[in-house]
């Protein structure tokens, strides 16, 4: 069986340091990847990604032999959970870090998934995407209980809030699925939410249609950059065999929440007003909630990704600040003691 896996994380624009880690193992039969988002202060959102993952490639690498992969997987992720709340004992300073994970898990025709916290997992088959996971957050207990819609979700001011991840309790719960069935010409992605927060699900989606996966994922990590990068961008993909040639040419259907949540606005947007009617946009942040009459002249205030600048440009610019109040000084007392 021949499967084809590239992986890519970057700091994006926002942050001082990358708290998104992956791993990957190549199993006899298969392949084992997962992507673990931390957070904490000090160095704990490192901390905690990095030791998830190295625990759970270490535990499936000697146990991927087991037949039952739901208990693996379960096992691993509690594994991974005890070994994060141990380095936080170890140090004061990471007494608050913690982590999400997503995992995959693929054996000849055959994957489970497993996920805590908010990295997703999807699949691009065919022409159609899938949303395979569930967000453990505040805001996606708001859309199951129907008090928001998936559309408004990301733009919630609780976005991002976590309700179950590693490292914070004794006990996980984790959720798990399959085994699915992997056909020929399959791609699943494994995202941090830096990824997923910042493009629309068809837009992932159809950057993922590239010929070449390597590309395909340089792309998206590009892409989210140049909207901001306001998280860090970690993004894992497994193709199976080849890849169909005009898949650049798909017309994309996105089977998640916010997929028929677009697509049902789309439409209600057309027919009020066709000409005015806007195709989903690359951010997050440009999303069009309410249909524009054809006379309707209004700016939308949107961020321009223009205006932001890596975080760790502080320091560079308190340096220099003060350098130039140095000279200041200097000429004042110059000219006073003249």
């Amino acid at each position: 069986m021949k499967y084809s896996v590239v992986a890519e994380s970057d700091i994006g624009q926002m942050r001082e340091e990358n708290e998104d880690s992956y791993g990957t193992l190549e199993l006899d039969d298969g392949y084992f990847l997962t992507v673990c988002d931390g957070m904490g202060g000090y160095a704990g959102g490192r901390v905690a990604s990095e030791t998830a993952v190295e625990t759970l490639l270490d535990f499936v690498k000697e146990h991927a032999d087991e037949a039952d992969a739901r208990a693996l997987l379960a096992e691993a992720m509690a594994q991974a959970n005890e070994a994060v709340r141990a380095k936080a004992r170890a140090d004061s300073r990471l007494g608050e870090m913690g982590t999400t994970a997503v995992m995959l898990l693929v054996r000849r025709d055959e994957y489970w998934l497993a996920h805590v916290g908010d990295s997703r997992a999807y699949l691009l088959r065919d022409s159609v995407f899938y949303l395979q996971t569930d967000d453990h957050t505040v805001v996606q207990q708001l859309v199951d209980q129907g008090r928001i819609s998936a559309v408004d979700a990301a733009n919630h001011p609780s976005a991002g809030i976590l309700i179950r991840c590693l490292g914070q309790l004794d006990d996980v719960e984790v959720d798990i699925s399959g085994p699915h069935e992997l056909r020929e010409g399959d791609r699943l992605l494994l995202c941090s939410d830096g990824l997923s927060g910042m493009l629309y699900e068809d837009d992932i989606a159809k950057v993922l249609c590239g010929q070449s996966l390597r590309e395909s994922v340089s792309n998206l990590i590009r892409l989210a950059n140049e909207l901001g990068g306001f998280d860090n961008i970690t993004a894992l993909c497994l193709q199976r065999g080849l890849w169909p040639e005009d898949a650049i040419t798909w017309k994309i259907t996105v089977e998640s929440p916010e997929g028929k949540g677009l697509a049902a606005l789309e439409e209600e947007t057309k027919q009020q007003s066709p000409a005015a009617a806007p195709d989903t946009g690359y951010t997050r942040n440009t999303l069009i909630l309410q249909a524009l009459s054809p006379d309707d002249t209004r700016e939308l205030d949107l961020p321009d990704p223009s205006d932001y600048r890596p975080a760790n440009e502080l320091p560079r610019r308190l340096a220099f600040a003060g350098l130039v109040l140095f000279v200041v000084v200097g000429l004042v007392v110059y000219i006073l003691t003249r």
